[in-house]
């Protein structure tokens, strides 16, 4: 009865969207190509914009603006304005993404995940925040908001995705929509961590589990050390100061949050040029458009070139004339599961959801003292008994804008420090480098300061809560180092230093990136921007390898086959690269697969084998269980490895390589809507790397059939502090978010082959490199 109630609901939603929209949803696809110029001229033929004064944008090829403007508020007007000439369609989905009105584009599909959103309450600090911005702030943001909705009001007819998800064009943008997109990539990433550890708390080997985890993470790298001399990884300071819902709703927010990153440092003394030079490549999801988009501007308090998150008028990565930052995301502790199961106060929040095709849904969560009841959504998997309330740092007031606007501007590390005291969430490693030669980390995020190294279990009680966030620290309370003697500074996820005030986090990587990047950076004394590419392409992983080691040791070589000797002869020759015309990484997948599920299910822990490959620590817990297994059994785990041999035979003898079987999906962020995703999927590519390589190409199954990496360096920045021009940028995508434009994914095949596109800083380059210049005089010139 139940299958045949979702059969007819599903004919119900197929029949209305049909007859609604004229067949549109279902058949419609944008017109043919529109070039570069179409697209500009289009854009210069609207309205003329409020400016007050003269404002100048210049495009390159690539769709590139850098905006030239006499005030700072043209500058952000002409902002929101590229914005939504850009990415329209993007800021609209992420805006009720975050709102959780997913329902109103796709229909009753969205209801669970809306129904999540809503009682996550992302936005909740938004109207708090916005009613105490500095006036220099909510200036700035009302400016884009303006030049958003000036574009919004002058287009002649909405995007084609637009159209597709039914969103009102007539809405307006406003200042909290830019600071919900703000908070949205902002969400903890450890939620889904938390959520996938929920599942194994249940089983009866989880006390086991969750001691190995703990002991994964009290292992894990410092970028530098307190007081320390010791070379890379650990640098020494030179200044110190004190159920299938889950897994889609991590899917759907997997391309907005800020996730993972390498950035890394050289000082000058490092660099072949005499300036000291920085690289980014943020780790996000594989989607088309990407979440960043590439600018920049000059006007009297902003002269800087970087990557802008979509909807939001900051550079969170990028360089000005005197300091160049970038980052990685901290894994911070920003948050508690509360059990707020006894004696604990509760308020009702009541939520109407709207449903394409269908009529509306009435939804209602619990709001506790520690914050929203997440096990009331029930989508997710918490215990029966129990009531958990999601207490998070971004629930609280705090001013991120202001404090990236600081950064944009500053012209010292002490200014760019000083400015992030109010910057909360999402926690970051920020590497910066400047003209001087300094380099340097910063720790900025907000903490509770909480008493305990370890969270004892995954959740707490209300009193150890409160004890914890009666104190929150700032970027001022956390160390930071500066200038490192050996002239190298990175971040990869990992932890930032050994000797914090409080816990920073409990869910950092492996180490293989951090480690890697130390040891490339040591391999030679001098380094320019080309020599930074390559390492930021490097597909090495160490703990693969080692396994690799480790397993070659378990071999009875008296029992070998023929096959068996030939898949022996194949892992002896992988280098632990993961390069897509790698055979020999194939077969060591085609055996880690077959050795990991009868090894796994040998010693009667199946549940575990794809939880340590979700969290990255496959490879080593692996080799710790294979030791201690080894000791008790010999024989039985020599058989394991003779049987695994002899399933990747077939592997080895096929004529594919790793780029055959490990590939990235080029499609729009509509492709992972139901039933016609597929339309907006149009092509998938090799791809190298791994889970925890420096090139990183994650979010796929552990199996040796095609697949899918959902997510990884999806973009770069390079600068060379010695020159202001020497800035290059490259996306997974393009610059434009509409369908079938020039610009769409023309920068695909450059971020493939390992290439950058320089963006300058010093006008006559830009002007050189325009293909399209627009002008506006100022109110009072001709």
């Amino acid at each position: 009865m139940d299958t045949l109630r979702r059969v007819l609901l599903l004919g119900m939603v197929l029949a209305t969207a049909s007859l609604t929209t004229g067949c549109a949803l279902l058949f419609s696809f944008p017109p043919e190509a529109t070039s570069t110029r179409e697209r500009l001229a289009s854009l210069q033929g609207m309205a003329r914009p409020p400016f007050d004064g003269a404002v100048t944008i210049y495009w390159d090829k690539w769709q590139i603006p850098f905006i030239d403007a006499d005030t700072d508020r043209d500058a952000a007007l002409a902002l929101g304005i590229v914005h939504a000439h850009l990415r329209l369609s993007q800021m609209e989905l992420g805006k009720r993404v975050a709102q959780g009105r997913i329902s109103e584009m796709i229909g009753p599909f969205g209801e669970d995940i809306d129904r999540a959103l809503r009682a996550l309450d992302i936005g909740k600090a938004t109207p708090a925040i916005v009613a105490d911005l500095p006036a220099a702030t909510r200036q700035w943001l009302q400016a884009y908001t303006d030049g958003v909705n000036h574009y919004k009001r002058n287009l002649a007819r909405p995007p084609h995705v637009m159209v597709v998800a039914a969103i009102d064009n007539d809405e307006p943008w406003t200042i909290e929509d830019s600071l919900l997109l703000g908070r949205l990539g902002s969400a903890d990433v450890n939620w889904f961590s938390l959520f996938s550890l929920l599942e194994q708390r249940s089983k009866e080997t989880w006390p086991a589990l969750w001691q190995r985890y703990r002991a994964h993470q009290q292992q894990g790298e410092p970028s530098f050390k307190v007081g320390s001399s010791d070379p890379p990884a650990s640098q020494p300071v030179k200044h110190a100061n004190k159920t299938d819902i889950t897994a889609t709703l991590a899917s759907l927010l997997e391309p907005f949050m800020r996730a993972g990153s390498n950035s890394f440092a050289l000082s000058a003394e490092r660099s072949a040029s005499g300036g000291a030079l920085i690289a980014n490549d943020p780790h996000l999801g594989f989607t088309l458009p990407n979440l960043w988009l590439i600018a920049g501007l000059r006007s009297p308090s902003y002269h800087l070139v970087g990557m802008m998150p979509v909807g939001v008028p900051i550079m969170a990565l990028g360089r000005n004339k005197d300091i160049a930052w970038g980052g990685t995301n901290m894994r911070q502790w920003s948050s508690d599961l509360v059990d707020v199961s006894v004696d604990v106060p509760m308020t009702e929040q009541a939520h109407v959801i709207e449903r394409r095709f269908l009529w509306d849904s009435d939804a209602t969560n619990r709001l506790s003292p520690y914050g929203p009841v997440l096990s009331d959504v029930g989508v997710l998997p918490f215990p029966d008994d129990k009531a958990f309330a999601i207490r998070w740092m971004g629930h609280l007031e705090s001013d991120e804008v202001s404090a990236m606007l600081g950064v944009m501007s500053a012209t010292t590390w002490q200014e760019l420090r000083e400015g992030l005291k109010r910057y909360a969430v999402p926690g970051q490693n920020l590497i910066f480098a400047d003209k001087s030669g300094t380099i340097g980390q910063l720790v900025v995020a907000w903490f509770p300061k909480r008493k305990t190294s370890y969270p004892k279990d995954l959740w707490v009680d209300p009193s150890t809560s409160d004890a914890s966030w009666s104190t929150i620290l700032n970027s001022d309370d956390l160390p930071y180092i500066i200038d490192p003697e050996h002239g190298v500074i990175a971040s990869s996820n990992n932890r930032p230093t050994d000797k914090p005030p409080t816990r920073l986090g409990w869910n950092f990587p492996q180490n293989d990136r951090i480690r890697r990047l130390y040891q490339l950076l040591a391999e030679k004394k001098t380094w320019n921007l080309l020599d930074l590419l390559e390492v930021q392409s490097d597909s090495y992983s160490a703990s693969n390898r080692r396994l690799r080691d480790l397993a070659l040791t378990l071999v009875d070589t008296q029992r070998l086959s023929v096959s068996a000797r030939a898949v022996v002869r194949a892992l002896k020759a992988w280098d632990g690269f993961y390069r897509i015309d790698s055979k020999e990484a194939y077969v060591y997948q085609a055996w880690l697969i077959a050795f990991a599920d009868a090894f796994y299910d040998a010693i009667g822990r199946k549940d575990e084998e794809l939880f340590w490959w979700r969290t990255t620590f496959l490879a080593e817990q692996m080799s710790l269980d294979i030791r201690s297994q080894y000791k008790r059994d010999r024989k039985k785990i020599q058989d394991i490895m003779l049987g695994a041999l002899e399933q990747s035979f077939p592997y080895l003898s096929d004529d594919k390589r790793w780029g055959d079987i490990h590939r990235v999906a080029v499609g729009h962020i509509l492709q992972r809507i139901p039933l016609l995703g597929a339309r907006y999927r149009w092509d998938d590519e090799p791809i190298s790397g791994g889970v925890e390589t420096i090139f990183k190409s994650s979010g796929s199954p552990l199996t040796i059939d095609e697949h899918a990496s959902s997510f990884g360096s999806q973009s770069r920045h390079l600068s060379d502090l010695s020159d202001i021009n020497a800035n290059y940028f490259v996306l997974f995508g393009g610059q434009d978010g509409v369908l079938n434009s020039a610009n769409f994914m023309d920068q695909l095949p450059l971020w493939a082959q390992g290439k950058v596109i320089q963006v300058p800083l010093a006008i006559a380059p830009i002007r050189k490199q325009a293909i399209y210049t627009m002008t506006w005089a100022g109110r009072n010139r001709p």
